[in-house]
């Protein structure tokens, strides 16, 4: 369903108001393409299924005002704070679209946990597709870092704030250790990227220059036994 609702933003450019029809009324809608189609199709199986509507409502209009903001990445020059805001807006939202699903209540603390676990993912996902938003003129903060040291901090720094927040939810304590084991397996491979890409910084006078690196030398191929090992210990030396 997202991967349908992303492509209205960044392939077929949809209007908005046409948008926010098939969000808001999917049922009779006409649609006018195949995509549309079956967006509505899918749209429909989930109302059909939602245990909360409201959080489900709320939580999709502020994805769809996410990606809103997120256009300006392409079409304006943002500064590093506002791209952070666009960055965790966009990730944390649709962390709490997702979980707007689930058949149970949010948890005491819960929300902001997810939002702040979203916006963190979100980075991560900017940090493998470096090369393909420098390509797409998308300014990410990995693209306009110019230090992946400066990165670095933000990410760490999101991360600390993340599992503070996770921690202080009423879960039970061993299922908010399992959930952080396996979010912090999966972010671990996000410091090795950024090894990664720190590397590059030799070839161009210390600075960060994305447009100036090979797509070879910028994506990081995690199913290489050398990376996936630098991964687990990343993982294994963090405390939580």
């Amino acid at each position: 369903l997202t991967g349908l609702y992303d492509d209205f933003f960044d392939k077929t450019h949809l209007d908005l108001d046409d948008i926010r029809k098939i969000m808001d009324r999917p049922d009779g809608l006409e649609a006018s393409s195949s995509l549309e189609k079956l967006f509505v199709r899918f749209l429909e199986k989930v109302h059909e299924n939602l245990y909360d509507k409201a959080f489900f409502t709320s939580s999709f209009d502020q994805v769809f005002y996410a990606q809103i903001d997120s256009n300006k990445q392409v079409s304006e020059d943002l500064s590093t704070e506002l791209l952070r805001e666009v960055t965790f807006r966009k990730g944390g939202n649709s962390l709490l679209f997702y979980r707007s699903v689930f058949e149970h209540e949010l948890r005491s603390g819960e929300e902001p946990a997810l939002f702040n676990a979203g916006g963190l993912m979100q980075l991560g996902n900017d940090i493998f597709d470096v090369y393909k938003d420098e390509n797409q003129n998308v300014q990410t903060l990995v693209t306009t870092c110019g230090q992946i040291d400066q990165l670095r901090e933000i990410f760490s720094a999101q991360l600390k704030k993340t599992i503070s927040l996770i921690k202080q939810t009423d879960f039970d304590k061993h299922d908010i250790q399992a959930y952080l084991q396996k979010l912090l397996l999966g972010i671990s491979r996000c410091y090795v990227c950024m090894d990664q890409l720190e590397r590059l910084q030799k070839k161009t006078g210390g600075r960060f220059i994305p447009s100036e690196y090979s797509r070879k030398e910028l994506i990081c191929d995690m199913e290489k036994p050398g990376n996936i090992l630098r991964s687990l210990r990343y993982f294994t030396a963090y405390d939580f």
